[in-house]
């Protein structure tokens, strides 16, 4: 045996600064503390300095205080554990022989130390068979307390917590029964529990007691049957009544969601992850469904199946705590859905899935029908194509044939001018004949060979349009202000030559296939010096902006301008302003639009007559 001494304390807590925070007033009552972070630790010094009492942090356990007394004799070392709450459903232990609820001051936490040292000191007097100070642990604890008379229901002790919650004085409450405060008005429910302390000896639940001013307040009470000669109800008593303010406000902020979310006019629901269980369906989706899915298994009401979805999303939505997008067709509903799956915490505490679904039922057939439209538009595309290349190559065989012919009969004629010389024949004969031969007849195929020569240009023309709309795009990032400069420095010679002035600003890069984007300013610069104003000097101006996901190019000029009937047709196919005054088919904007519209951009003009023109290119800006 140990000798009798002084008692120690041990204290243990894994952080330092509680640990001070606790051992600092302990050690200003005079005993001696000693600490430990640690269990190990804490063992070690259980058999080296024999403390008396342990006071330990509640996340150590109960298993600590077991072992520090196992290696003890019975009773010998006194547990106290600190915790924020007592554990369920009551907090009577052989092992724990006293719990320090938090929070509590430094007087409390003396005074509740001191009576588990009296205890220790009784021990060692062998003065076991003297009276617990319960009046003490009465009066140290921060819940309400009384006890009451079984027969009579009379209060016979009560301790000063309890009266600060109450409003009475313990005089006027040992003089009250315990119906005089009790506010709860469900004689069936207070039956109910009378039988079951009776039967059983304890009972926890919530009432709502009534202070000396008539207002009330919200109680959780923990009542034990203790039988002695005269059988009592020993009963603490905790004030919840801020607690259950914050839940009812919690609860009608939910229901107000709820009447919210009843009333929008998507689709939405909540359902248990865990359970599959449906707890709330709005109105809309009630009037799908055709009843009421509410308490019932989700994926029997939504789906008509016997078991979980396949494509369930709780483990998705639990795992990332993030909300889930993704389209549905419920077949049930016959329905296409645009879902929002997310986890939101229930009143409850639960964690459940809050699915929000926008029916797109019209979207997706507006969808499904631009698809078919653009596969047939593309295939009638294709065809057209097919049709221009095959038709202006195959013309271009007779053209050859017509040309090939054409100087042939020439030859003829030369041949028939040069046997004719050596025929007599009159003078107005010949002269006739030489009429024919010389002007009438060369002048036609003049006329043949332009038409021919004319004839293939344009197919020419065509089936370079063919071939562009047919040739696979190669995109990628394209440096703008570097394509300018080359184009510009091919024309040199003919900005030279014109006297043009050209001001380049800075160009963005901009997304697309670099020999047709390259085609687009090439011809476009070759316009604005094409038509030049021969009254004034030439200036154009290149620059660029930028514009929801796009670089608008614009290309300017003090040319002669267009007449606003001319705006608008100078992209069609073969169009030009002045056919006898100008080169070329007329294709150049026609080629421009088509690479334009391949690259999903867009291309307009803004002239005025004798002024000057702007054309506005807007192709897919860079990433």
């Amino acid at each position: 045996m140990h000798p009798a001494t002084a008692p120690t304390i041990l204290l243990v807590h894994a952080e330092a600064p509680a640990r001070l925070a606790l051992a600092t007033p302990l050690r200003a009552a005079g005993w001696d503390v000693v600490e430990a972070a640690t269990a190990d630790a804490a063992l070690q010094i259980n058999l080296e300095a024999y403390p008396a009492v342990a006071l330990i942090e509640h996340a150590a356990g109960r298993d600590l205080c077991a072992a520090l007394q196992s290696a003890r004799p019975p009773h010998d070392l006194h547990c106290a554990l600190i915790t924020a709450t007592l554990p369920q459903p009551s907090p009577t232990d052989e092992v724990i022989d006293l719990w320090l609820l938090r929070p509590f001051n430094d007087q409390q936490l003396v005074a509740q130390v001191r009576l588990l040292m009296r205890l220790a000191m009784l021990k060692q007097a062998h003065m076991q068979s003297l009276p617990l100070p319960y009046e003490e642990i009465i009066e140290t604890t921060m819940d309400g307390f009384w006890a009451i008379r079984v027969r009579d229901e009379r209060f016979i002790m009560v301790n000063d917590a309890y009266c600060q919650l109450s409003g009475y004085s313990r005089e006027e409450l040992l003089k009250l029964h315990i119906a005089d405060v009790e506010a709860d008005d469900d004689e069936e429910a207070v039956k109910q529990r009378i039988n079951t302390i009776m039967a059983t000896g304890l009972v926890r639940f919530e009432s709502r007691h009534r202070r000396k001013d008539g207002t009330l307040f919200d109680v959780e009470i923990s009542v034990r049957l203790i039988d002695s000669h005269e059988p009592l109800m020993v009963v603490f008593a905790r004030d919840i009544t801020e607690q259950r303010k914050t839940e009812r406000r919690l609860q009608e902020q939910h229901e107000q969601f709820l009447t919210i979310f009843d009333a929008f006019p998507a689709i939405l629901y909540v359902v248990d992850p865990a359970t599959d269980e449906v707890l709330f369906v709005n109105k809309v989706f009630q009037e799908l469904l055709g009843h009421d899915p509410v308490g019932k298994k989700c994926y029997c009401e939504f789906q008509g199946l016997s078991e979980r979805c396949s494509f369930c999303t709780n483990e998705i939505i639990l795992k990332t705590r993030q909300p889930h997008v993704w389209e549905y067709h419920n077949p049930i509903m016959n329905i296409d859905l645009l879902i929002t799956d997310q986890i939101i915490r229930w009143p409850d505490g639960r964690d459940v899935r809050f699915e929000l679904a926008i029916n797109i039922t019209t979207l997706k057939q507006v969808e499904r029908a631009h698809e078919n439209l653009s596969r047939e538009l593309a295939r009638k595309n294709r065809e057209l194509e097919q049709i221009v290349y095959v038709t202006s190559h195959d013309l271009r065989s007779p053209l050859v044939n017509v040309q090939g012919f054409s100087r042939e009969l020439q030859a003829t004629l030369d041949d028939l001018s040069q046997q004719l010389a050596t025929l007599a024949m009159p003078d107005a004969q010949r002269d006739m004949i030489n009429l024919l031969i010389k002007d009438e007849i060369p002048e036609s195929l003049h006329y043949i060979l332009n038409g021919v020569s004319r004839m293939d240009t344009l197919l020419k023309g065509l089936l370079r349009l063919s071939r562009l709309g047919r040739k696979d795009l190669s995109i990628e990032t394209l440096d703008i202000q570097r394509m300018v400069h080359e184009t510009l420095n091919a024309l040199d010679f003919e900005i030279k030559q014109a006297g043009v002035q050209v001001n380049l600003h800075p160009l963005p890069a901009c997304r697309g296939d670099a020999m047709q984007v390259s085609q687009i300013f090439a011809n476009l610069i070759n316009n604005a010096l094409k038509y030049l104003d021969p009254n004034r000097p030439g200036e154009i101006t290149i620059s660029a902006t930028k514009s929801k996901g796009m670089v608008v190019y614009c290309i300017a000029d003090n040319g002669m301008g267009l007449a606003p009937e001319h705006q608008e047709k100078i992209f069609e196919l073969y169009y030009r302003l002045d056919p006898a005054h100008s080169e070329g088919e007329g294709l150049g904007l026609t080629i421009v639009r088509t690479i334009v519209d391949r690259h999903s951009g867009w291309i307009k003009v803004e002239s005025t007559l004798g002024v000057g023109s702007q054309f506005f290119v807007a192709l897919p800006e860079a990433l």
